[in-house]
């Protein structure tokens, strides 16, 4: 039996993006009940950064329901849901629908969805920790806090304030000298600025920058990642196979950011994966502040699929007030815990959700 639930999850602290504030996180939980088994899936575009919105997702579920239940039902449910999922004009759809398949297939096999995506990864991934500049005074303190709770990455948001960055960057790199810093602008430079910033943040040792200019200016981007003594991370600019292999084929952005709910399917987020270790490009997962189903699932691609070198994207779940969606104690020491069970390996309070299917 397939249902749908509806979820909220506000954020604990003002969430800001481009397009506004966004007081909460709004999404779907899909369950498929199959003998003593039942698997989860979750759909949750994330606005501002998703082209679609919930009622479009509901609109299409409702009206594809049959289909995409025969697939959940077929003999092999994967091979027959890639099929639907390849007329699916959605990411987040493809991202959720791809979830509950492979984590129903997980548990028949009676393997960790990690396990099942790649056997002998790691069930403990190293997490990033996230960073925004801030007077100098507190920063530093900050800092210490998030390596005293074991993290050895620092993900500072940058393209605001340069010359405040400048400072904040220097004291960090002469306080902790072994910390790995990389920088995130977020499309805010223009091409020249993120040659200029370069020059003068490439003195504090910086891991990668993410994302220096807008998404848009591919040509650009390339120029830059070429030319850079930092190397470049496309974040935004990944937003398709069509996107990613373009980035790969150029062989100049040296990382790809692959948010699992704003690019796809888990099919194609492992083909993206292989054609860039085919051309020496590493793949870092972050999530898209997505709800526990979305954090353990992109925690799983990470430890099968991310590079090794970096630190993933993963410590997010903080940033949201959950009820029926926690995973008590997911980041530990600066890593994400995948559950040692079967499948993605967590149950959910699902009488806490309101169910719409």
């Amino acid at each position: 039996m397939l249902s749908v639930y509806k979820f909220q999850a506000p954020f604990s602290e003002q969430f800001k993006t481009a397009s506004g504030v966004i007081p909460q996180r709004n999404g779907f939980v899909l369950t498929f009940e199959s003998d003593s088994l039942i698997a989860f899936g979750e759909i949750s575009p994330l606005p501002g950064f998703s082209k679609e919105n919930p009622d479009q997702i509901l609109a299409h579920l409702t009206n594809d329901l049959e289909i995409i239940k025969e697939a959940l039902n077929a003999s092999a449910p994967i091979d027959t849901m890639e099929e639907y999922l390849g007329k699916c004009p959605f990411p987040s759809m493809r991202f959720g629908l791809s979830s509950l398949v492979y984590d129903l297939t997980a548990k028949r096999n009676s393997v960790s969805l990690h396990e099942f995506i790649a056997p002998g990864s790691n069930q403990i991934i190293q997490a990033n920790a996230v960073l925004g500049i801030s007077s100098p005074e507190s920063l530093l303190d900050k800092v210490d806090d998030l390596l005293n709770a074991g993290f050895n990455t620092l993900k500072c948001k940058v393209g605001v304030d340069p010359d405040l960055e400048m400072e904040a960057l220097a004291n960090i790199r002469k306080r902790f000298k072994s910390l790995k810093i990389r920088i995130d602008a977020n499309g805010s430079w223009s091409t020249q600025e993120a040659m200029e910033y370069f020059g003068l943040f490439s003195q504090y040792d910086i891991e990668y920058c993410e994302q220096p200019i807008s998404a848009e200016n591919e040509s650009d981007l390339f120029k830059i990642a070429d030319e850079s003594p930092i190397p470049v991370a496309a974040d935004e600019s990944v937003r398709d196979l069509e996107s990613a292999k373009r980035l790969i084929e150029s062989e100049k952005v040296k990382i790809l950011i692959l948010k699992p709910a704003l690019f796809g399917s888990i099919s194609e987020i492992a083909v993206t994966k292989s054609y860039a270790a085919s051309h020496g490009i590493d793949v870092v997962f972050t999530t898209s502040f997505d709800g526990v189903i979305g954090r353990i699932i992109t925690a799983a691609l990470a430890s099968g699929l991310g590079s090794q070198k970096y630190a993933q994207g993963l410590a997010t779940g903080n940033y949201m007030i959950e009820a029926a969606l926690q995973y008590p104690n997911e980041i530990r020491e600066g890593k994400f815990v995948l559950p040692d069970k079967p499948g993605i390996g967590h149950p959910l309070k699902l009488s806490e959700l309101e169910k719409i299917i």
